[in-house]
């Protein structure tokens, strides 16, 4: 857990092992102080987050989303992808905010439709579970981590649906294999199928195209390899993350955030212990949290 400069963050795993193939982790973050004022940038992900917002009001566009203390207004739920560019978020006031981060086909376990039927863009509001989850929120602002973390893995265990699309699952496990470097034309052909049928499966159930899914997920391996070894040179990680060389490297990350490494890590902040990667635009915003 983080309490520092009036804010609040403190991040968990599922319990049950049923949800851990599909949850990431969860995580409960509130600022304190009507006082509060922060800007962050955070970055492209291949996982996606489902967020509750509470005594909020919530504005965003295709730049980002400004989160504004607003007691007695109603309670927002937004779903988040990332999957081009580098987005902010200001915080403003006292609120109450609460984050689902699944992985890749993770909410595809508890939802009916194809996601993406029930997005619209990188942040949407997202309805699906109604009253139950808003109410979920409420109560979750009232007890300890423990009980927060058994309450929500009743609740999706609850809504726990099922998915299998064995083309789909089969080519992105085929990406996720940090030991393999196919390209989408390399793994049709293994599984027996063309580019286009995988494009049109990723963009119907992860909204992402492969080649922006294959990506990101080099960039966020790159955060990882240089935060678990500081003392990498740059064309170490680009080699470990799945770059051709140093040269696709830089390259790569210019045409995802618009920075090269050296300026991207200069800036970057590890907050909490879950991979989750910031730069602050403000002094507020804690940077050893």
């Amino acid at each position: 857990m983080s309490v520092k400069d009036n804010l609040y963050f403190e991040s968990a795993n599922p319990v049950d092992t049923r949800l851990k193939d599909y949850i990431d982790y969860y995580y409960f973050q509130n600022t304190l102080s009507e006082d509060y004022s922060s800007t962050i940038v955070y970055y492209p992900h291949h996982k996606h987050a489902l967020n509750i917002y509470q005594n909020a009001k919530v504005t965003w566009d295709n730049g980002g989303r400004t989160i504004k203390s607003c007691e007695g207004c109603s309670t927002s739920v937004l779903y988040t992808t990332n999957k081009d560019k580098s987005r902010y978020v200001t915080m403003q006031g006292v609120s109450q905010k609460v984050g689902i981060i699944f992985k890749p086909l993770g909410i595809n376990q508890f939802i009916e439709p194809k996601l993406d039927s029930l997005i619209n863009g990188t942040i949407s509001e997202f309805d699906y579970f109604g009253a139950d989850f808003i109410k979920l929120g409420d109560k979750l602002q009232t007890v300890d981590l423990e009980e927060k973390i058994k309450l929500m893995d009743e609740f999706f265990m609850a809504q726990y649906k099922g998915f299998s699309h064995p083309i789909l699952e089969a080519a992105l496990n085929l990406l996720l294999n940090p030991n393999e470097t196919f390209t989408i034309l390399e793994i049709a052909g293994k599984l027996k199928t063309n580019r286009k049928t995988i494009t049109r499966l990723f963009k119907a159930h992860i909204t992402y195209t492969p080649k922006q899914f294959k990506a990101i997920l080099k960039f966020r391996n790159a955060l990882d390899s240089f935060q678990k070894g500081s003392n990498k040179n740059f064309t170490e990680i680009a080699y470990e993350s799945g770059y051709y060389d140093q040269s696709d490297y830089i390259n790569s990350l210019k045409n995802l955030v618009g920075k090269t490494p050296k300026e991207l890590y200069q800036e970057l902040i590890a907050f909490g212990e879950k991979g989750t990667f910031w730069t602050p635009l403000s002094d507020e915003m804690p940077l050893n949290p």
